[in-house]
C-alpha cells in the first residue's frame, strides 16, 4: 500500500509539471506574438519610439512606408542622433520593422541621391525651402537642381492678371510683346503688353518678353529687330530684358520654314539687336524643332525649351524648359504656361 502511495504522488507531479512548462512556454510565445506585432503595427511602434527612446528624439517625428528609404539607410534617419537609435532597435526590436521614421521636412541621401521629405512624403516638382527654390525630379523626387527660377509666360490669351496675387507664387515673368511678319506688313503689338509691362514693372516683378516670329527673309528680320528696339524705347524696357525669338511655324502662307532660313532668319534677329545693345537675346522652341527639325543647327544664343514632360530631354546647353500648359496660378483665369529657368 505505502508502494503505491510513493509511486502515485511520484507520478502526480511528473504530470502536473509538464503541464505548467508547456502552459508557460506556450503563454511566452504567445507574448512574444503580441510584443512582434506591437512593433509591426504603426501607431504602437510609434508610441514606443516616443516613451523609449524619447531622450534621443530631438525633433518631431513622421512616418514614411519602407518603399521611401533604402533597407541599408533605414535606421540612418530615424533621429538626428541614429548610432544610439541604431544600437537601441537592433538589441530590442524584431528584425523586420514594417515602418520606419525620419525627420518631418528634412534632406535625406539615399543612395547616393539627395531628396527632401515633407510630412512624411518625397517632394517632387519644384519646392521652395528656406528661400531658396529646388527642382525635385517630378517622378522619383530625386533633387535635380538647386536655386532655380520659377517662371510663367503670359499674353493676350491671360486677359488682365492680378500682379499683386500672382508675384508671391512666381519668380519672373515672360511677356509676349507681338507678333512679327512675313515683309506683307508690320508686326502687332500683344493687346495686353501695355498693362502687363506697367503692371510688372510697379510691383517690380522680374520679366523677360518674347517675340512670335514669322519672318521668312532678312528684310522681314529686320522689321522684327525694329519693332523690338522700337517697343523697348517706348516702354522705358531696359536692354538686358531678355528677349526670346519664338519659333514655332513649319509651314505659313505656302512658305516651308526650313533650317537654313530659320538658321539665316534668327540669327539676323540676335545679330542685329545684339549690336543694338540687347546682349540677353535668344531663341524659344519645342524639343522636336530644336533637336530634329528646322532648328537643329548649331545656336550660339540662349535657348528655352518646350517640353511636355516629367524632365527635359534637350541634351544641348539650354537655360530653360517649359514643362506644362495647364499651370494654374492665383490671379490667372485660366491655364498659363510653367517654366523653370536655370
Amino acid at each position: 500500500m505505502k508502494k503505491r502511495i510513493i509511486i502515485t504522488l511520484l507520478i502526480i507531479p511528473a504530470l502536473i509539471i509538464p503541464f505548467f512548462i508547456f502552459n508557460d512556454s506556450e503563454a511566452k510565445t504567445e507574448i512574444n506574438k503580441k510584443e512582434k506585432n506591437k512593433y509591426l503595427t504603426k501607431d504602437n511602434i510609434n508610441e514606443i519610439l516616443t516613451e523609449d527612446v524619447k531622450e534621443v528624439i530631438k525633433e518631431k517625428i513622421v512616418m514614411v512606408e519602407p518603399e521611401y528609404i533604402s533597407k541599408k539607410d533605414k535606421f540612418k534617419y530615424i533621429t538626428t542622433e541614429y548610432d544610439n537609435i541604431n544600437e537601441y532597435l537592433k538589441e530590442e526590436m524584431v528584425e523586420e520593422i514594417k515602418y520606419v521614421y525620419i525627420n518631418n521636412d528634412e534632406f535625406v541621401t539615399e543612395d547616393g541621391k539627395k531628396y527632401f521629405y515633407a510630412d512624411g512624403e518625397k517632394v517632387k516638382g519644384i519646392r521652395l525651402i528656406d528661400g531658396v527654390r529646388y527642382y525635385f525630379d517630378f517622378n522619383t523626387g530625386e533633387l535635380l537642381k538647386s536655386d532655380i527660377k520659377s517662371v510663367i509666360d503670359v499674353s493676350s490669351w491671360q486677359g488682365n492678371i492680378d500682379f499683386e496675387r500672382v508675384k508671391d507664387q512666381v519668380d519672373g515673368v515672360i511677356v509676349r510683346i507681338g507678333y512679327g511678319t512675313t515683309d506683307k506688313d508690320e508686326p502687332v503689338l500683344d493687346s495686353k503688353f501695355k498693362r502687363n509691362i506697367e503692371e510688372l514693372k510697379r510691383l517690380n516683378i522680374l520679366f523677360g518678353v518674347y517675340l512670335f516670329g514669322y519672318a521668312q527673309n532678312i528684310n522681314a528680320s529686320n522689321k522684327e529687330v525694329k519693332f523690338i528696339d522700337d517697343m523697348f524705347n517706348k516702354y522705358d524696357i531696359p536692354k538686358d530684358t531678355y528677349i526670346f525669338y519664338d519659333a514655332e511655324l513649319t509651314t505659313f502662307d505656302n512658305f516651308y520654314y526650313s533650317k537654313p532660313i530659320y538658321n539665316l532668319v534668327i540669327d539676323n534677329f540676335v545679330f542685329k539687336l545684339n549690336e543694338l545693345g540687347y546682349k540677353n537675346v535668344g531663341l524659344y522652341s519645342n524639343l522636336y524643332m530644336l533637336a530634329k527639325g528646322s532648328l537643329s543647327y548649331d545656336k550660339r544664343y540662349p535657348v528655352w525649351v518646350a517640353q511636355y514632360y516629367t524632365k527635359c530631354e534637350y541634351d544641348k546647353e539650354h537655360i530653360g524648359w517649359q514643362y506644362t500648359s495647364d499651370g494654374k496660378i492665383d490671379g490667372i483665369d485660366g491655364r498659363v504656361d510653367m517654366n523653370i529657368f536655370y
